[in-house]
């Protein structure tokens, strides 16, 4: 007695999974899988506009028109069995009445059927010309990287700047310079600020610091009045020195490190 044979329903459910990847080889998924339902009337161009409208809600102008949608044939089917989705009506009905059948000899059979249907993004192309970004790349840069940062009033100081002109020597001598956007960037900023900041500071206390006056509150009657003082005098009553403890802010030394030199002779073995 042959089993009953359930015909191919006129809707079914899809299941979309984007990986980031060449098609066919070891790649990791882009974002969890995408479920929906489809109508098998409305053939191969209906699939198609469903999944590149919901490609394109998770990645905007990402989707090009030589993507192909691969059709994987069961749950445990490897990816060198996915097959193309084909665009001709009878090929693309011929290919999920083939899936749909082959269903049948699952352990829940067709009950939880999905079309399991897959788009691949192709991987960026990695440059081939990176370069080592060695001191004196490092330094051909710094001009190059300071005229930028004034024509387009960027705020940077030593450390940013400094970040730039090492990730502009990596990169080939015709590339153009592009300000970074990297939290690396902005963290560096941060630093550049502060830094900043404590060097005003600083300034205005070595000034005041010269001053023979500071002004000095004092609560007279529950109001505070600044009042201006002597400071030697102040530094007598209460014995302090006259010179201040806290030393003036130095920025570190940077020393530069000369390239390595190669094909040398040995001559010490």
């Amino acid at each position: 007695m042959q089993p009953n044979i359930i015909p191919l329903p006129q809707q079914l459910s899809v299941r979309l999974t984007v990986k980031n990847g060449d098609p066919l080889t070891a790649c990791r998924d882009k974002l969890p899988p995408i479920d929906f339902l489809f109508q098998v009337s409305a053939g191969y161009r209906g699939l198609r506009g469903t999944i590149e409208e919901m490609f394109n809600r998770q990645f905007p102008n990402v989707w090009r028109d030589e993507f192909q949608l691969y059709l994987k044939p069961s749950n445990h089917a490897p990816q060198r069995d996915f097959s193309v989705l084909q665009e001709g009506q009878s090929e693309f009905d011929m290919q999920l009445e083939t899936v749909w059948h082959t269903a049948r000899l699952r352990k829940n059979g067709q009950a939880d059927f999905r079309l399991m249907i897959f788009v691949y993004i192709p991987r960026p192309p990695r440059a081939t010309t990176l370069r080592h970004a060695t001191a004196t790349r490092i330094e051909d840069q710094a001009p190059r990287i300071a005229q930028f940062v004034r024509e387009h009033e960027i705020s940077v100081g030593p450390a940013t700047q400094r970040y730039m002109s090492v990730r502009q020597a990596r990169l080939p001598e015709e590339a153009s310079i592009q300000t970074p956007e990297d939290p690396t960037f902005r963290q560096l900023q941060w630093i550049d600020e502060q830094e900043a900041a404590m060097r005003t500071e600083q300034d205005r206390m070595m000034q005041d610091t010269s001053a023979e006056y500071r002004v000095v509150r004092v609560i007279f009657e529950g109001t505070s009045i600044p009042l201006k003082m002597n400071v030697s005098d102040l530094r007598l009553a209460l014995g302090l020195l006259s010179y201040p403890l806290r030393p003036p802010f130095r920025a570190p030394v940077v020393t530069s490190v000369d390239d390595p030199e190669v094909d040398m002779e040995d001559v010490d073995h």
